[in-house]
């Protein structure tokens, strides 16, 4: 298996902070519950757990309301930890990943949002 951890995990990043975004102000917790392996024909490979690899962003107010606290989980150090022990098959060319993340915002709405990322690296 040859292919860039790094663009993957820039993609990943980018997708959580469209998730962010899109949830506007009221946004207080999101987390990747699952990351999925499948090959080209959706069969499943290998799924982890995201929040064992600390994969969660919160946004919060301190007591005055003015300050936003923000912890960051999803980080390129935790995202390279996970897709490293994810058992990518090394007699197919082709595979995806799915990460389904969840969260609450401040006013007890679900966030649900599954998103998908092809990859090909070729042999």
């Amino acid at each position: 298996m040859d292919f860039d951890f790094e663009h993957v995990i820039r993609i990943i990043i980018e997708k959580v902070d469209e998730l962010e975004r899109s949830s506007g102000d009221e946004f207080l917790e999101i987390f990747v519950s699952e990351i999925r392996l499948s090959d080209g024909d959706g069969n499943r490979l290998d799924t982890l757990a995201g929040l064992e690899y600390g994969l969660s962003r919160s946004r919060h107010w301190d007591r005055t309301n003015e300050n936003t606290v923000i912890h960051d989980g999803i980080i390129e150090e935790h995202l390279f930890d996970a897709l490293e022990d994810l058992e990518f098959p090394e007699e197919t060319e082709n595979v995806s990943l799915q990460l389904l993340c969840e969260g609450m915002t401040d006013l007890e709405e679900p966030i649900n949002y599954e998103f998908e990322i092809k990859i090909n690296y070729g042999k």
